[in-house]
Formats: structure tokens, C-alpha cells, sequence
């Protein structure tokens, strides 16, 4: 019998990591069929590689770096060069592996992104919430959210 706060606190979890995996997966931003970017996705790519370009020397980046982040090593170098070339729709998941690679914010070079990011964060308060219902929790209960939590992770 689970307490209906930890069931509570199960549910927001679920719904958090559900939210961070879809997130994660690029599906939101998938086509089905390979279409033209729009004006403003050319816009992102031309900005992304004006940025690449001005900074590559300075982090010691190359194309195949960056490709090693966003896909594995097996994914080559031509990864990278198709989101900064404006062949591929630059997605969430590249954006932020760029922004950290280049060390600078997405807004720099994605701003449709940006908001994004920002509509679907976490918020600090839900952040709080989950600390305050954790901390309320007993060990067992903690076990038993760790142990979803595995289970959830295995499942990718």
C-alpha cells in the first residue's frame, strides 16, 4: 500500500522525465519526409556556423567533436556539417549540445529554440515541490521512487 504522497510524487516525476525524454528524443521536431528549411531555420544554421567558425580555433573544435556529442562516433563528421550548413532542421537536442560546445547560450544562435527551452523547462517551483516531497519521504518510499526510476531509465 503506497501512500497517496508518495503516488503524488511518483505521478510528477513520471510526467517530469517523461517531458525531459520527449525532449531529449528530436521526435518533436521530426518530419516524416525531408522538406526545405524555412527562411528561418536557414537563418539558425548561418548563425550556428558563424559562430562555429568564429570560435573553433579559440575551443579546439572540429565537426567531428561535435558529431561525437550529438550522435556517437560512428555518426562521422557530415552530423555536425549538416546542421551548420542548413541540411538538417537544427532540433533541441542538437542545440544544446552546440550551446555547450561552443559556450554560448541557444538565444546566440536559435531563438525559436530559445523559447522553446524556455516554455518547457522545469520550473523552480516544481523543482522545490519535488525536494519538499522528497524530503518528507521515508527511506522506503525513496527506495521504491529510485527503484521506478531504474526501471523507467531501462526501459530507454
Amino acid at each position: 500500500p503506497w501512500s497517496s504522497e508518495l503516488l503524488s510524487t511518483l505521478l510528477l516525476l513520471m510526467k517530469t522525465l517523461y517531458l525531459i525524454a520527449f525532449l531529449n528524443s528530436g521526435k518533436h521536431n521530426c518530419t516524416m519526409k525531408k522538406r526545405p528549411l524555412t527562411p528561418e531555420e536557414l537563418a539558425e544554421a548561418a548563425a550556428l556556423k558563424a559562430i562555429y567558425m568564429a570560435k573553433r580555433e579559440e575551443l579546439e573544435l572540429t565537426q567531428e567533436k561535435i558529431a561525437i556529442e550529438l550522435g556517437g562516433p560512428e555518426s562521422g563528421q557530415s552530423l555536425a556539417s549538416n546542421y551548420l550548413n542548413g541540411f538538417a532542421v537544427l532540433n533541441l537536442k542538437a542545440a544544446l549540445v552546440f550551446s555547450r560546445m561552443l559556450k554560448v547560450p541557444v538565444r546566440n544562435f536559435s531563438p525559436r529554440l530559445a523559447n522553446e527551452i524556455e516554455s518547457t523547462t522545469v520550473s523552480s517551483e516544481l523543482k522545490e515541490t519535488l525536494k519538499r516531497r522528497v524530503e518528507t519521504m521515508s527511506e522506503k518510499e525513496v527506495k521504491t521512487v529510485l527503484s521506478y526510476l531504474e526501471f523507467i531509465e531501462g526501459d530507454k
